[in-house]
């Protein structure tokens, strides 16, 4: 379930991808069936994993505007994990279990399909 995150963070800013059409309300749910082929892959520390974090992002608005910073409330424990891309920026981070930020490293940019990192939990 993702809920609100009111802390401070600095994340990793990702680009958008420009092949996918923008996201909308009345769009989001096909375009995260069916309309986002890109994913990235982030890593971090093992300390980290075995302590868990949960994953969040900030979605970059038009003009430069940051959206609000949502966090999925799971506690996450693999070192490597992916996530989809949609045509805006986005800034994704990670906090510890106990509210801090966790450093994201990233690993790749590639496709759902077709990446090296298949076996990679999609998140």
């Amino acid at each position: 379930m993702w809920k609100s995150f009111k802390g401070t963070i600095a994340g990793t800013q990702v680009e958008g991808d420009p092949k996918v059409r923008p996201t909308t309300i009345w769009n989001w749910l096909p375009m995260k069936l069916w309309g986002r082929k890109t994913t990235v892959v982030f890593r971090v520390s093992f300390t980290e994993a075995q302590r868990g974090y949960r994953i969040g992002y900030k979605p970059l608005l038009q003009g430069g505007v940051v959206g609000r910073a949502m966090y999925n409330g799971k506690v996450f424990h693999n070192q490597l994990f992916r996530v989809r891309i949609g045509r805006e920026s986005c800034i994704f981070f990670a906090v510890g279990v106990k509210g801090s930020e966790v450093q994201l490293d990233f690993v790749a940019r590639e496709d759902i399909k077709t990446g090296e990192h298949q076996e990679t939990p999609l998140r």
